[in-house]
């Protein structure tokens, strides 16, 4: 990361669009503590196109190993003072892995993984995996150094350098919804692994490509692609590599409020009408909004409920892209919150 630059491609900005979509900046991350999702991983080399006004399609992605995941508080691990220059986690399993990154205005890089009884990992020089503002034709090229422990407690080394390039943006069709305002982000990834091999050092060799898909209200990459080829020549070993991780059933971070009792939510997931069904005890009148995964409201249906007894309101989510919302509940008293999916 200390041999970070970063510069715009000027020729890509003049041929490939006439007009700029909104930058995508740390703020519109989702990194707030206690935000779950799963990570999912199979082996598959798609990385979509490259263009403006892409719409990708990822339907296809099937999981082959699921982990979940959540955002964890910086401090809590007790292993902040390996990555003391990290400042974000993610918590695998729970508990089971982390993730250690760092968050700024101008990037998100990996400092480090740490697996209980497993593998381990050290960044002395970290990998930025993307850099913000991130705008269409913006490039970067990073070197990065890693020292790492094996099952096997085993000691080995990485040296790498990536070349990438913003040089896509569009909308992501995955299994579970429509991603929208996404970056492509892509380019060339060489790296040289160290280790110890029945008594010899043994260097392996990988030449490929590193793709990300980045958008406003996701903790980390949506997708992540790598693929490439890995040759560790003492061995006469070439082989080839293409794996996928992607991130699905994203929760929002929910308060424990209690405004209405009994409530019921149906159909859920829903394509044309949500019905909202709740009791009151109380005079308080109860607004009710549908919030997208970045916090606007896209939905209402004002404010229901202003007195005792059992109540019935509906939403119309047959215009509304498929992906997750959040159904908020919100009285003088507090606020209460569930996750829905639209189809």
């Amino acid at each position: 990361m200390k041999n970070l630059h970063i510069f715009f491609a000027l020729t890509f900005l003049i041929s490939s669009y006439s007009f700029a979509q909104a930058p995508l900046t740390l703020d519109q991350m989702e990194n707030s503590i206690g935000t779950e999702f799963t990570l999912n991983g199979m082996q598959s080399g798609d990385a979509g196109t490259a263009g403006n006004n892409q719409t990708w399609d990822f339907t296809f992605l099937i999981p082959e190993g699921v982990q979940n995941a959540v955002i964890a508080e910086y401090g809590s691990t007790n292993l902040e003072d390996e990555y003391p220059d990290a400042n974000t986690v993610v918590s695998i399993g729970p508990d089971l892995a982390y993730e250690f990154r760092l968050a700024t205005e101008n990037e998100y890089s990996t400092y480090g993984q740490y697996e209980f009884g497993g593998f381990q990992s050290f960044y002395s020089n970290p990998q930025t995996l993307f850099v913000f503002p991130a705008e269409l034709g913006v490039a970067y090229v990073d070197s990065f150094a890693f020292d790492y422990i094996t099952v096997n407690d085993q000691e080995a080394s990485m040296l790498g350098e990536i070349d990438m390039e913003i040089n896509g943006y569009g909308d992501i069709i995955m299994p579970w919804g429509t991603v929208e305002g996404a970056y492509r982000t892509s380019g060339t990834i060489s790296r040289v692994e160290s280790f110890e091999f029945q008594g010899d050092t043994i260097q392996a060799f990988l030449e490929g490509t590193d793709t990300y898909f980045a958008a406003p209200g996701y903790p980390m990459p949506v997708i992540s692609v790598i693929q490439g080829i890995v040759t560790v020549p003492t061995l006469d070993i070439v082989q080839n590599i293409q794996s996928t991780t992607f991130i699905s059933n994203f929760d929002f971070v929910g308060t424990d409020d209690v405004v209405v009792d009994e409530l019921n939510v149906f159909p859920n997931p829903a394509s044309d009408q949500l019905n909202i069904n709740f009791e009151k005890r109380d005079s308080d009148a109860v607004q009710i909004d549908l919030l997208d995964i970045r916090g606007r409201v896209v939905q209402s249906a004002g404010r229901q409920g202003g007195g005792f007894g059992r109540f019935q309101t509906q939403l119309d989510v047959s215009a509304l892209p498929a992906g997750f919302y959040l159904l908020r509940l919100a009285t003088q008293s507090g606020t209460q919150t569930i996750k829905v999916a639209v189809d």
